[in-house]
């Protein structure tokens, strides 16, 4: 069931600001938190369990409402994040399979990936290159590790509620772009003679 946008309002976020910020939870707190969930995407079933076993799930109403409060603040909708999984998806499988970084990394490469993102490959001069755009090489290295596996973390999630994907697709997002931009500054380096 999508969030709902009428309940997107100040007084929600202002809620569940002052819930978190609550010490300590003791039982009644934790239903009380279970109540916010429930005005917020109607889960009937889940504040039923939350009232019967509250210190069970406290962690779990936390972890919950900190992901709703992160959605609304940064005013996302459940609809927004699941296209934002629908053009990241391909991208970062684009990524992995072009394996511009290799882990031998000696191999040389020059394809276009199904994205269009040229790669070159480690660069024939890399030794001559400043140690900066050296070290753009091996921080892509490490990143095309990380995005490989929030790309497989996504995957497994896929029966999760968009809230609960947001923060891994945020990671995707972000190193996709620092990951293209730091590439592209090493394929493009020119070595002034």
């Amino acid at each position: 069931m999508p969030m709902n946008l009428a309940k997107n309002d100040m007084t929600t976020i202002e809620k569940i600001q002052a819930w978190l910020a609550k010490e300590p939870k003791d039982d009644e707190t934790i239903k009380e938190g279970a109540l916010l969930l429930l005005t917020i995407d109607r889960n009937k079933f889940y504040y039923q369990r939350v009232c019967k076993a509250p210190q069970y799930y406290a962690k779990h109403v936390i972890y919950k409402l900190e992901n709703r409060l992160k959605m609304r603040l940064d005013n996302i909708t459940e609809q927004k994040v699941e296209s934002m999984v629908a053009k990241e998806m391909p991208t970062a499988k684009a990524i992995m399979e072009a394996k511009p970084v290799a882990d031998d990394a000696e191999e040389e490469s020059e394809e276009e990936s199904q994205d269009g993102y040229q790669r070159k490959g480690k660069r024939e001069d890399h030794d001559r290159l400043p140690k900066k755009i050296q070290d753009n090489w091996f921080t892509c290295a490490e990143l095309w590790h990380k995005i490989k596996q929030t790309y497989n973390s996504l995957l497994q999630m896929h029966d999760a509620r968009p809230c609960d994907r947001y923060d891994q697709v945020q990671l995707l997002v972000s190193m996709d772009k620092r990951y293209r931009k730091l590439m592209n500054e090493y394929d493009d380096y020119k070595i002034e003679e």
